[in-house]
């Protein structure tokens, strides 16, 4: 059962899982990220990346929706 404190998406819910094709100077910056330890895995650091995407936009991904 989906905790409503959890957002949809969160690692402790189950995930969608998306397939995306990375080339030229973006899989290379993230291959070197990941080899020099700054994310552990390649997963991490696109969440990172969708994380910051949604709070530039203004989306609070951990805040509790009011039901009426």
């Amino acid at each position: 059962m989906h905790n409503p404190k959890t957002p949809k998406g969160d690692p402790k819910t189950k995930g969608k899982r998306y397939t995306i094709t990375l080339r030229g100077v973006y899989s290379e910056l993230l291959e070197d990220m990941v080899e020099k330890g700054v994310y552990m895995e390649y997963q991490d650091a696109i969440r990172q990346a969708l994380r910051l995407l949604f709070e530039k936009h203004g989306v609070d991904l951990y805040v509790k929706k009011a039901t009426p």
